[in-house]
Order: C-alpha cells, then structure tokens, then sequence
C-alpha cells in the first residue's frame, strides 16, 4: 500500500546469494508489482523472462564486475576440520596458503572460478578480473529467475 516490496522465501533475501541474483530478483519484482490486474501479471511475467535473459547475457559476455559475483558465507568450524569439501572452507584455505589467518565464525567472500564449480572457490582477494566459471552462476540467475517467474505463469494457465 505504500509502494514498498515485502518479499520472504526467495534468494534474495539470503545472505549467500551473490549480488547478482539479488539484483536480478528485485528487478523482476519490481516489474511483476507494475501488474494491476491478471492479464498485466501474466504480460510482466513475460516481460520479467526478459529481464533474466539480460543478465544471463551479461554474465555471459562478461559484462558483470567481480564483486556481483561474491559470495559470502561464515566459517562455522576451522577450514581443515570441513568433512565435505564446501566452498567457503576451500577458499579460506586458499586465504591461509597466502599467509592469512582464518578463524572460525569468520565470513568468507569468494568467487565460483574455473571448469570444477565446488573445489574453485577462489577468494575475491586473490581472483582476476573475468576468471569466473560461468555455468553455476547462469544456474543460480535461472532458478532464482524460475522461483519468481513460474508460479505466476502456472497459476494464470490453469483458469
């Protein structure tokens, strides 16, 4: 009623999300709120599709600074004491080969680079400009693009 968006339950409201999908999010519920009635909802779904295609494009070019890509998750134990290879404890490793202390409870921002999504974590401090790996980040702009998206388009085909 106040022109403000309240939004729960989708992935840009978590911390872990890069920015990228964040902003992606917002962009297309800020187009799905123009809607006044069903038929306008179903046309700005169609048009939201387009606002995901953008941004896919731009990862795809390029187009899309480090920083939009960073994701950022806290350490819960020492990143030596992980079982399961997780991505925030291989790039603190990565940070504690180049001489940086890590300590649990400590947040861990890193880029998803090279050909093997999980064990590329590298952290934003030591990765180069445009070595992201391409496929888990078009992965996340998809779903996060297919949880605002689908449930609309669903909704209005079946009446």
């Amino acid at each position: 009623m106040d022109g403000r968006l309240k939004y729960r339950g989708i992935e840009a409201r978590r911390r872990d999300a890069p920015p990228i999908v964040k902003k992606m999010q917002l962009e297309i519920l800020e187009k799905l709120a123009e809607a006044r009635d069903p038929e306008q909802l179903r046309e700005k779904a169609l048009e939201a599709i387009e606002i995901y295609r953008g941004y896919a494009r731009r990862l795809i070019l390029g187009d899309i600074s480090i920083e939009d890509l960073a994701i950022t998750q806290v350490l819960s134990m020492d990143p030596d004491d992980y079982a399961v290879e997780v991505r925030q404890a291989v790039a603190a490793r990565h940070l504690e080969r180049a001489g940086i202390r890590i300590v649990p409870g400590q947040a861990i921002t890193y880029v998803i680079a090279g050909a093997s999504g999980l064990s590329k974590a590298v952290p934003i401090q030591l990765i180069e400009e445009g070595s992201y790996s391409l496929e888990p980040y078009l992965t996340m702009l998809e779903k996060a693009a297919y949880t605002m998206i689908t449930p609309i388009l669903e909704s209005l085909r079946a009446r």
